[in-house]
């Protein structure tokens, strides 16, 4: 987990992984999960800009290129999650996340189990 002053100290959750942060719902989250949840957010506000006619989040990714996730350290991708939670809950509380969330996700496996 990042703590207050953005230092890094693990717990490990119940597959053995280290926990970087939890969700605001308690779900512990490994970096796998960290990763897969922004780049499903990210990939939503993406999409959603282009549908309304805004290419220059495409423009900047396709013409600069991005630091993707899987390439920041645990602080960063905390740092991240911060920022973009809020933005993630309403995307996935309004079903609009346009890819699927990993299937190790809480999330995914909570939703597994609801009848339809």
């Amino acid at each position: 987990m990042i703590n207050e002053r953005g230092e890094v100290s693990f717990t490990m959750t119940l597959e053995g992984e280290p926990e970087l942060v939890k969700d605001e719902t308690g779900y512990a989250m490994t970096r796998q999960i960290l990763v897969e949840r922004l780049t499903a957010y990210e990939t939503t506000r993406c999409y959603e800009n282009c549908q309304q006619g805004d290419f220059e989040g495409l423009a900047y990714v396709m013409g600069e290129g991005c630091y993707g996730f899987n390439e920041m350290t645990d602080g960063e991708l905390a740092t991240e999650w911060a920022d973009a939670e809020e933005g993630f809950w309403d995307c996935y509380d309004n079903n609009r996340l346009v890819i699927d969330l990993d299937e190790m996700d809480p999330l995914s496996i909570t939703s597994q189990e609801q009848p339809n």
